[in-house]
């Protein structure tokens, strides 16, 4: 089988009150996060803020009063007390082989499905997504996206920010490794007793570091 090359799309931190997050992150950074706009049919609403090439931070919420139907994301988000790094995407502008490649390593794959989003200017931002299931990794596996023919939201998101490093903690370190070199992903797996995102993100205050 031979080796992908999925990169590092998107972190989600998810947290309890979008407009409390982007004024504490902005504090904390000194970038103002661009307003992203909502997903309707997931009842989230989210912004933006670059992390260097093709890659960006979504900072993302419920919005006030969605209904929790049945929909994973917007479970975790209403359950949330605190900010946290709840997931992360991989891109692909093919996502047959990567389907391909989950089912080789032993584990399964859903989609891909469409996914839009209304942003504040009016364009309609639209991608297919591949979710994967099957594993014991929970959040440090990756979902994966590919966002068709619409410009990369890295693009027109806040710029001034950096990511230097992604971490992915998990009681399987070993396989969790080997499935990130498979895909290609540039990540440092670490082996422990729960399962974690770590990322550490330059800004023009310094180092943040976000975890979940």
């Amino acid at each position: 089988m031979s080796q992908l090359n999925c990169g590092i799309d998107h972190l989600l931190w998810g947290v309890p009150h979008l407009g409390e997050a982007i004024a504490s992150f902005e504090a904390l950074s000194g970038i103002r996060a661009t307003p992203g706009g909502e997903h309707p049919e997931l009842g989230t609403h989210n912004a933006l803020l670059s992390l260097g090439k093709r890659c960006y931070l979504e900072i993302i919420s419920a919005r006030p009063n969605a209904r929790c139907h049945d929909n994973p994301l917007l479970k975790t988000l209403q359950r949330l007390s605190a900010p946290a790094l709840i997931a992360f995407a991989a891109n692909a502008t093919d996502l047959g082989p990567v389907a391909t490649a989950i089912g080789a390593m032993g584990y399964t794959s859903q989609g891909p499905f469409p996914g839009s989003r209304q942003t504040p200017a009016g364009p309609l931002v639209h991608w297919k997504t591949l979710m994967t299931g099957g594993h014991p990794f929970a959040q440090a596996m990756p979902f994966f996206i590919d966002w068709l023919d619409t410009p990369h939201p890295q693009t027109t998101s806040a710029a001034g920010a950096c990511l230097e490093r992604l971490f992915l903690v998990s009681p399987e370190g070993n396989a969790l490794a080997a499935v990130m070199q498979q895909l290609g992903l540039d990540v440092r797996v670490r082996s422990g007793p729960a399962t974690a995102l770590v990322a550490e993100i330059n800004t023009p205050r310094g180092i943040l570091m976000l975890t979940g």
